[in-house]
């Protein structure tokens, strides 16, 4: 039993030694050259007996010495081999821990990855190939770190917003920087219609496409088949696009568009111009999978938009409701309290609006509110606000107007809706709007609501004065405006 033990122990230590020896290459490569140099040392006497048809090679001392001689050439193959070989390969450690302290740099640290180390290829073997191989293998680390640091950050970046311009200028660049292209375009896509939501490098002077009839087939085709595609230079809606380059405004030589989809709905369009004869294959690979991360968050932040113009649009005109229209009201009363700016408020009654139902029906009716909700949003200025106050009545926010500009713009609307034509059923309907204007700081206000209520106070001076007028509110007293261009008699 003690003996089977020990000799359990002894196979075990001298497995540990095989297990020991055979972790070194170096050891394993010293006891194979001294074996090798052991051999050829004890073939050679028989060798140079049948070489040189003498028995003296077979004499012990001679045997001795062939067998020293390889041990020895053995030996300094050993160590000319350890010496050679072993300076490439420190080369190749030194570069790999390099590599290493870098990736873990830049996977516990927000700081950018850098290539820390090229192996200089001097050889044209193996070893050479080993050092080929490991440079290609750092850049590629390099390439994949930098790529997962850039969608880390844009991925922070677009869970930071939820404004589509932003998310959609967050994308274009991080594409860019993808691609290597030098401009781009980000469209949203609603149904139909293309609506631009950022670009870069482009002139900015052409007109882009905003409905998907505007493209190509081929453009359309890739589109609702969600597939990155390359187009011609030439594709229709896209022919007038230029680059910007240090040489001035070039013409692509090829375009590249990347549907986003999400699930299986395209929410956006990217449009990258090629300068170059193609995008490489790997490139566009890059992109195809690129989208897929970005595509739910431009899906998100439309939606949230969407949303939110629900929430304060009224649902038949598609201006601001009441309550965000006075909230709007709020924000500009106080700007104007702090600057010292000056805010008119108008409030207008469409007359005899319920005649217009009685007569024609509630139908006509959405229309006519329709038409001149329409009229007043396409004809106030920037900066100005139009809101649905009301059944019939709107409000209109004029931030820097005095009373003098207030009146203008009242007696312009006046003008404006009293030429408009509603047709509605193969019926030309006219209406008219009475208007009443008040303005802060001749209002001595110091909350919109009693702005307003000055202004409600104009509008009904307005209507019983014989409608289709406009009142003033001068602080003390209500009266009409006059147009200084219409003679009086």
């Amino acid at each position: 039993m003690a003996r089977e033990l020990e000799h359990d122990r002894a196979e075990i230590a001298v497995a540990g030694l095989k297990k020991r020896v055979n972790r070194s290459v170096f050891k394993s490569l010293f006891f194979s050259m001294l074996l090798f140099g052991f051999f050829v040392g004890t073939q050679f006497p028989l060798f140079a007996q049948q070489a040189l048809h003498t028995n003296e090679a077979l004499s012990p001392v001679f045997y001795a010495m062939c067998v020293g001689a390889g041990l020895m050439v053995g030996l300094f193959n050993f160590l000319l081999f350890k010496v050679l070989v072993s300076r490439a390969l420190s080369r190749l450690l030194v570069g790999m821990r390099k590599i290493n302290a870098s990736v873990e740099q830049a996977l516990h640290t927000d700081k950018q990855f850098e290539l820390a180390c090229q192996l200089e290829v001097d050889s044209n073997d193996l070893l050479g190939e080993v050092a080929t191989t490991f440079n290609s293998m750092s850049e590629a680390v390099a390439e994949r770190i930098t790529r997962e640091s850039l969608v880390r950050t844009l991925m922070a970046d677009l869970s930071s917003t939820v404004d589509p311009k932003r998310v959609a200028q967050n994308i274009l660049e991080a594409v860019l920087k993808v691609a290597g292209g030098q401009g781009g375009i980000l469209f949203s896509l609603q149904g139909e219609e293309l609506e631009l939501l950022t670009s870069s490098g482009l002139d900015k002077g052409v007109r882009l496409p905003v409905v998907l009839d505007e493209l190509s087939d081929g453009a359309v085709h890739a589109i609702k088949r969600g597939e990155v595609a390359e187009l011609a230079p030439d594709e229709r809606g896209l022919e007038m696009i230029r680059v910007h380059t240090q040489e001035g405004q070039v013409r692509p030589n090829f375009f590249v568009v990347v549907p986003l989809v999400t699930g299986s709905r395209t929410v956006g369009l990217i449009v990258l111009p090629g300068l170059s004869s193609s995008l490489v294959p790997a490139r566009l690979q890059l992109i195809d999978v690129f989208r897929t991360h970005v595509a739910p968050y431009l899906h998100n932040a439309l939606l949230h938009r969407k949303i939110g113009e629900m929430a304060a649009l009224d649902w038949l005109t598609r201006i601001l409701n009441r309550r965000f229209g006075m909230r709007r009201l709020r924000e500009e009363f106080s700007r104007s309290l702090r600057h010292g700016l000056a805010l008119s408020v108008i409030l207008l009654d469409i007359d005899h609006f319920k005649r217009i139902n009685d007569t024609y029906g509630h139908a006509a009716g959405d229309a006519v509110l329709k038409e001149v909700a329409n009229q007043l949003k396409k004809n106030i200025r920037s900066g100005e606000a139009v809101c649905r106050y009301g059944g019939e009545e709107f409000m209109i926010l004029a931030p820097g107007n005095d009373l003098h500009d207030g009146s203008i713009l009242c007696e312009r609307i006046r003008k404006l809706i009293e030429k408009t034509v509603v047709r509605w059923a193969g019926q030309e309907l006219q209406v008219t709007v009475s208007l009443g204007v008040a303005t802060w700081p001749v209002i001595p206000a110091s909350v919109v609501n009693e702005i307003v209520s000055a202004a409600d106070e104009a509008l009904y001076f307005a209507k019983e004065a014989g409608r289709n007028r406009v009142a003033i509110h001068q602080g003390d007293d209500v009266r009409l405006y006059v147009d200084p261009a219409v003679t009086v008699n």
